[in-house]
This record gives C-alpha cells, structure tokens and sequence, in this order.
C-alpha cells in the first residue's frame, strides 16, 4: 500500500506570524477533492479574513482544481478580500500556464 495514494488531498491550516490564514495543500487537487477545499476556505471567505493558499506540495492539479483556484482568486479581487496563492511547481505550474490562468491569479513567492 502506497503512502500517499492517487487522488489524496491533505488540508492543513496554520497561521503565519502576521496572523494571515495559511492552508496548505499536498497531494492532488482534482475533482474529488474541490468540495473540501471550498469547505476550508468559504468561512475566511465570508469573513473576509486574510488568506495564503500554499499549494508548494501539491502533485496534480486538473482543470476543476484550476478552476477553484480562478473562481477564488476573481472573487477575492471582486469583494477585496486577500486571498493569495503561494509556491505552484512543476506539474501544477504548467497545468496553471497551459491554461492561460497563471496570469490571473495572485501568485506570491
């Protein structure tokens, strides 16, 4: 049995020493896992509160994660909520660029 199996998606929240939320995502963020992502970050969302979505250890990334993170980042500028992304890579920064999103989403290092 493999210690990271296909299609798991791990969520951790911490907060950074500004006291900015940071949720940090590590496996795949695929259809499946879209709801539990949207169950960690509406409540902040609806809040207001200020939030880096650290996605450095995320594996796989397909077209409904990357909506995700479009729709966030849209309504995040819509309403002046602070939502970053932080640390894509790889697999999941190609997926970002093939799509033409990268661009739009508020990336920091």
């Amino acid at each position: 049995m493999s210690e990271d199996p296909d299609g798991y998606l791990e969520i951790v929240p911490a907060y950074d020493a500004d006291g900015r939320i940071r949720l940090a995502l590590s496996g795949d963020l695929d259809m499946s896992g879209v709801a539990d992502v949207e169950r960690a970050l509406d409540p902040y969302a609806r809040e207001g509160r200020s939030v880096l979505l650290d996605i450095g250890r995320l594996r796989f990334l397909d077209s409904s994660g990357a909506r995700l993170l479009l729709r966030y980042s849209r309504d995040a500028l819509r309403s002046g909520w602070d939502f970053h992304i932080s640390r894509p890579h790889g697999e999941v920064q190609r997926v970002l660029d093939v799509l033409g999103i990268a661009p739009m989403l508020a990336i920091e290092d």
